[in-house]
């Protein structure tokens, strides 16, 4: 786990140690926690580039193309060969942003890169 991405930095702190109590200490126990995507890329190395992203956020921060609710896209921009993991459900709001899920799922397909949603 190369980076763990949270507004709330003391709660994903806290999360962090709880795993490095536990037998999957490798995987954690060198996780950075940004508090923005943007920060991580402000911050980050070469090497510290991912490979897959899992995202995680709440419904209501993504699915749309809609700045600060456009996670997808963000990490699309900026590391477009790396892999989504969805959370579902991709989206919820009101019926008016139907088609913002669209547009999302469309940038994905058109960028090539493997997705699932689960």
């Amino acid at each position: 786990m190369v980076a763990l991405i949270d507004p709330a930095i003391d709660r994903a702190t806290a999360v962090l140690a709880k795993k490095c109590e536990t037998f999957v200490r490798s995987a954690y126990e060198n996780t950075r926690v940004f508090k923005t995507l943007d920060d991580f890329v402000n911050n980050s190395t070469a090497r510290e580039r991912p490979r897959a992203f899992i995202v995680g956020s709440p419904p209501q921060f993504r699915g749309t193309t809609r700045p600060g609710r456009d996670i997808e896209l963000q990490i699309l921009k900026h590391f477009p060969e790396a892999a989504l993991f969805v959370e579902k459900p991709i989206a919820t709001g009101p019926e008016d942003e139907l088609q913002e899920a669209f547009k999302v799922s469309q940038a994905i397909v058109d960028s090539g890169t493997v997705c699932s949603v689960g």
